[in-house]
C-alpha cells in the first residue's frame, strides 16, 4: 500500500505517531520488560520526524526507551556527517531528552573492532530485547543502512540466519562501497 501526504508536515507527524505506536506497543509486551527499543537512520529525510517525535507527549516514556542507529558513518560525533549527532541534536531533545543512547561509533579504535564492541554493548543494553521502532531511510545511491548496492560486503550483511550484530563496512574505491569507513545493524 502506497499512502501519500499533503505536506511534509503531514508525513512528519504520521510518522512520528507510528513510531511512537510501536514503541507503547513495545512498552506494553512482557517479554521487553518495560523498555522499549528504537533503531533510526542518519541523513536529511528523518529529521523532521525526529523532531516531531521527541515533541509528542501521547509517548511519555523515553525514559524506559533505548535509542540507538541502524548505521553510523565511520566519524565521531564532532562531524557533521555523524548519525549520533543527528539524533541528538533532533530527537534526544525535549519530551525524549530521557532516552538512553547506545552509539555505534568508537573512537581510537579500527572500524571492525568498534562494530564489535557496538555489539557487545548493544547485547549487554538490550540483553534478549528486539527492536521495537526502526526508522530506515535510503541514500541517493540506493543504500540502506550502509548496506550499498553491489557492495561486496551485501552479500555477508544479508545472509539468512546471521546474528543480529553491528558490522564494519569498509570503504571501497569502485562506486559499490561507502566512500569510507561505516557501521550497521544487519537487520
Amino acid at each position: 500500500m502506497i499512502e501519500t501526504f499533503p505536506t511534509i508536515d503531514v508525513w512528519a507527524d504520521a510518522a512520528a505517531d507510528r513510531l511512537a505506536a510501536a514503541l507503547e506497543e513495545g512498552l506494553r509486551d512482557p517479554a521487553q520488560n518495560g523498555w522499549a527499543v528504537f533503531a533510526g537512520a542518519g541523513g536529511s529525510t528523518p529529521e523532521p520526524i525526529y523532531q516531531r517525535l521527541s515533541q509528542l507527549r501521547s509517548y511519555p516514556a523515553w525514559q524506559h526507551t533505548f535509542v540507538t542507529l541502524v548505521d553510523e558513518r565511520y566519524v565521531p560525533e564532532t562531524s557533521p556527517e555523524s548519525n549520533a549527532a543527528l539524533l541528538k541534536r533532533t530527537l534526544m531533545r525535549n519530551q525524549a531528552k530521557g532516552a538512553e543512547f547506545l552509539p555505534l561509533f568508537r573512537s581510537a579504535v579500527t572500524v571492525d573492532r568498534a562494530a564489535a564492541l557496538a555489539t557487545h554493548e548493544l547485547t549487554v543494553e538490550l540483553e534478549n530485547l528486539r527492536l521495537d521502532a526502526v526508522l530506515l531511510g535510503m541514500g541517493e545511491d540506493g543504500h540502506i543502512c550502509s548496506m550499498f548496492p553491489g557492495s561486496p560486503t551485501l552479500t555477508t550483511l544479508l545472509t539468512p540466519g546471521l546474528k543480529p550484530a553491528v558490522y564494519g563496512v569498509p570503504a571501497g574505491r569502485d562506486g559499490a562501497a561507502p566512500p569510507q569507513e561505516r557501521l550497521t545493524l544487519n537487520l
